[in-house]
């Protein structure tokens, strides 16, 4: 395993144990990310948790146990050294149910999630889909709610992320204190990590793979033939190649 992966690889334990800062936010979030296919479970120990406010049916909650002050330098582009191991996570509501109007249950979908396990240098993106039950009014202080089964798979990762989890479920409670200005910044933050992400899958995916080597003829003996080339000297020796104009520079 290269030293990529094997840092790569801690990546879901090491988020368990960050230790508990001061809490920026209102109330108190907590969620749960189970694998469905495996034991693996990453519980963050949030300490900050923002939202932004847009209207009743569109608001996007911020969660992180990441120091506030380094994913601003980031979201500025003025990172000077790598994020330690954390988590960072936009829940974007697109729709306050009402009881008689719109479906309340577990099972529908009112939010989509984007949930970022970072380690510095390397980082996985996970996407879903669930269902907020809110028990605040979106715009005021704070928003609150809880949600239980919300689908989560990895979508988009940096060369060396193992992806510890699989398909996932994430449950818990939401509480945010609302703060437009750092929501706005942590969210211009969450797309350029994606966008770069899915790049970097995408490269991965492309690099081709070394050609198989072909194999050698052999003889009526049993012995493997020489090529051409080896058995027998060329009569003349080859002219030296010409040398090519140099080509056009590069942009």
């Amino acid at each position: 395993m290269s030293h990529g992966t094997a840092r790569a690889a801690i990546i879901v334990l090491a988020a368990l144990t960050v230790p508990a800062c001061s809490w920026i936010g209102g109330g108190s979030t907590s969620l749960r990310i189970e694998s469905r296919t495996g034991p693996e479970v990453l519980e963050p120990r949030y300490t900050t948790a923002l939202y932004r406010y847009e209207d009743p049916n569109s608001l996007e909650v911020y969660l992180t146990d990441l120091p506030m002050n380094r994913l601003l330098e980031a979201a500025e582009g003025q990172l000077s050294e790598p994020l330690p191991p954390g988590n960072l996570a936009r829940v974007s509501v697109f729709l306050n149910p009402r009881a008689g109007y719109t479906p309340i249950a577990f099972e529908s979908a009112n939010f989509a999630v984007t949930h970022i396990v970072v380690s510095g240098e390397v980082y996985g993106v996970y996407t879903g889909a669930g269902f907020i039950l809110p028990s605040s009014t979106p715009g005021d202080d704070t928003f609150s709610g809880r949600t239980s089964g919300a689908n989560l798979k990895l979508a988009g990762f940096t060369d060396g992320f193992k992806d510890l989890l699989g398909p996932s479920e994430m449950s818990g409670a939401i509480a945010a204190t609302r703060d437009d200005a750092r929501s706005e910044r942590l969210g211009a933050l969450v797309s350029a990590m994606s966008r770069y992400a899915r790049v970097a899958q995408a490269e991965h995916a492309e690099k081709p793979a070394p050609p198989a080597p072909e194999p050698k003829p052999e003889t009526p003996s049993g012995e493997t033939a020489k090529p051409a080339a080896e058995a027998a000297p060329p009569a003349t020796p080859p002219a030296p190649a010409a040398e090519s104009a140099p080509g056009a520079p590069r942009g």
